[in-house]
């Protein structure tokens, strides 16, 4: 049974032979980044967040039932389990 994917649904997917998830555990001494080190050693990123306008907000009423009070920031998630049958 290890060699599939998805052992908690019914779909049964086999697992690919290099499953490594583009992680190569097996660097070279020379490269930037190894296996065993922490994120300390990582470079830091760079981050962008867009300004938040204040252009139209709920009411505190329809803010708590959507769970924002920023109209575009409201997507519902309507998600589906992950095993395609």
């Amino acid at each position: 049974m290890e060699k599939y994917i998805g052992q908690n649904c019914s779909c049964r997917r086999e697992r690919p032979m290099d499953s490594r998830c583009g992680y190569d555990s097996h660097m070279k001494k020379g490269d930037q980044w190894h296996r065993h080190e922490g994120v300390d050693s990582m470079q830091a990123a760079m981050q962008y967040v867009p300004w938040q306008h204040w252009d139209q907000v709920y009411c505190p009423e329809e803010g708590l039932n959507y769970g924002t009070i920023f109209p575009e920031l409201n997507k519902p998630f309507y998600g589906k389990g992950a095993c395609r049958r």
